[in-house]
Parts: structure tokens; C-alpha cells; sequence
């Protein structure tokens, strides 16, 4: 045999033997559950903002968020845009109502709620709450012609509107919890007020807006009510504030310390920022306007936001 001939039996073994120690390997991998098709078992689980998050957002709330035509603004939305470069996140909103803000969060339907969500301690129980990046009192709103309603004192047997699940007590079964509403609102607005309930600021506000509706008045966070006003000019939102500070904040479930932490941080941000002061005038024109001093009413500390949090 040739030496060309020697030298390239050798290489065609040499091929061989490496093909099948490959093999062998493969076949040990795969057998210990590490083969391309196999997770490792200490990889750790995909983060909660991780790939694209889903935001629970009211669509229905002119100024604060709304989609109209398949375009969404508002303030929230704003705030939410801003939260997603700050934070480094994808998102994709979805509708939900007042009263399912904690089942989207402990479900898992929803990563973030960012929809007018007040910080209450019953809620913090349930669901992580950061903020606020946003502050309001509460009020009345009426139609713009009406002169016999100017206070709650003139709310004696007028028919009220308000949101089932607006004031929530996590957990309390339905009956129980319209009942809890229709007791609060009564005690803060007037102990005579006949108190209808229903599952969204816009229904109530559209009612009203009808004459021969049977509703009067509708009772909510000032801010939701001077979103309405901005949008329709036959209401109008009652001087004077009902009731303690309602402090806006971003929900999410328990135990993702890293994301809250993130989240905190880009929103203390965004409450220092001067895109705060932009955002609000862009989207509330006519209540700026008339309050000047709507910074001290609506935008809170940013220190608050560190006191008011959950725990991360």
C-alpha cells in the first residue's frame, strides 16, 4: 500500500472514531436532559415584564385613557409609554373593569394594571401596588344646565351614579360589596341620596348626559369626572371635593421584587420629570386652564411614592 494510501485510511478513521464519540456524547446529553429541545432544570423562570406585558387600562376614560378608532391617549396612556422606555418593557393594553382590577392581577390575565387603581390597604393585601403617580380628590358631576344640584347637601333623593367595585373590599361576595358602595356613597355624599350602581364610569356618565335617564349625578374621582368634561361640554364637574385623597397607582401581583423595584425608580422619574406637567396639560387643556394651581391638586411628591408603595 502506498503512503498516500496509508495516510488517507488513516484520516477516514480518524473521521469515524470522532463521528462516533459525537454520537456517544449526544446520546449522554440527551439521556441527562440537555439536548436542544430540553429546558435545564436551574434555568431560572421568565420575569414578569419580560417578553410582551399585558396592561389592564380603562378605555373608556377620555383624557386619561381611551381608545377611539384603534388609537389610545391619554394621560395614563402617556405615563404608560413613558413607564415602558424608563423600565425597558413591551406592552400590549387590555380592557378591563373597575370592579376585576385584582382577579386580572392574581389570575394572571394581566402583568399591570394601570387604570385609575387607588391605593387602599385592602387592595395591598391582594396585589402589590406602586405609586402614586397621580393624585385626586372625589366628586359630583352634573349636567351643565342643571341649578338645583350645587353641593352634596342638594343630593336629597337625587338619583346618584356610581361604579360597582369602585371601592372595593377585595374578596366580599358581590351582593355584599354593592351594598358596602351604596352605603359609602351615601355617608360621603348625603345620607338621602339614592345611590344606582353600575360597571363603568362611562355608563354612568353617558346616563346622565340623557335626559329622562333618571340620573342626577355621578360620583367619582375628580380627575375621571374632569376627563368626561373635557370630552363633553353638557356636564360639568361640582366645586368642592368629597372625600380623602385617592392616590393612583400601577398594580401588579406579589413577588416580583426586581420589577417593582424598576418600576418605583422609573416612575419616581416620571413624577420629577417636567414630562409629567407636559403630559397633564396635553391631555386636561380646559382643566388647566382653569386651575392653575393644578400641579399642588394632582401631581404628587415623588417622596410619597416610596411611603405609599407596597413593599418590594
Amino acid at each position: 500500500m502506498s503512503g498516500r494510501a496509508r495516510g488517507l485510511k488513516r484520516t477516514v478513521w480518524r473521521w469515524a472514531a470522532g463521528v462516533s464519540v459525537l454520537a456517544l456524547l449526544l446520546g449522554l446529553a440527551l439521556l441527562s436532559g440537555w439536548g436542544p429541545d430540553r429546558e435545564r432544570d436551574d434555568e431560572p423562570p421568565p420575569g414578569l415584564l419580560d417578553g410582551v406585558a399585558q396592561i389592564g387600562v380603562f378605555y373608556d376614560h377620555p383624557s386619561l385613557f381611551v381608545k377611539e378608532s384603534g388609537i389610545v391617549s391619554g394621560f395614563e396612556n402617556a405615563f404608560l409609554q413613558y413607564m415602558s422606555k424608563k423600565a425597558g418593557f413591551a406592552y400590549r393594553p387590555i380592557d378591563v373593569v373597575t370592579k376585576e382590577r385584582e382577579k386580572v392581577l392574581t389570575s394572571g390575565s394581566a402583568d399591570l394594571v394601570i387604570a385609575a387603581y387607588s391605593i387602599t390597604s385592602a387592595r395591598k393585601k391582594l396585589v402589590t401596588q406602586i405609586g402614586p403617580y397621580a393624585k385626586t380628590r372625589q366628586g359630583v358631576m352634573v349636567r351643565e344646565d342643571e341649578r338645583r344640584i350645587e353641593g352634596p347637601k342638594d343630593l336629597a333623593g337625587k338619583r346618584v351614579c356610581t361604579v360597582n367595585g369602585s371601592t372595593t373590599a377585595p374578596g366580599v361576595p358581590d351582593a355584599e360589596q354593592r351594598e358596602r358602595i351604596r352605603r359609602e356613597a351615601r355617608r360621603q355624599l348625603n345620607e338621602e341620596a339614592i345611590v344606582v350602581l353600575r360597571d363603568t364610569n362611562g355608563q354612568c356618565v353617558s346616563e346622565l348626559r340623557k335626559r329622562g335617564s333618571g340620573i342626577d349625578a355621578a360620583w367619582t374621582d375628580q380627575l375621571v369626572l374632569f376627563g368626561f368634561a373635557e370630552r363633553h361640554r353638557d356636564v360639568r364637574v361640582l366645586k368642592g371635593t368629597v372625600g380623602g385623597w385617592q392616590m393612583y397607582a400601577i398594580g401588579m401581583p406579589k413577588g416580583h421584587p426586581k420589577e417593582c423595584a424598576r418600576l418605583r425608580s422609573a416612575m419616581r422619574a416620571y413624577v420629577d420629570s417636567p414630562e409629567w406637567r407636559r403630559d397633564f396639560q396635553s391631555h386636561f387643556p380646559r382643566l388647566t386652564r382653569q386651575d392653575p394651581a393644578f400641579e399642588a391638586h394632582f401631581r404628587p411628591a415623588p417622596d410619597r411614592i416610596e411611603s405609599n408603595s407596597s413593599p418590594c
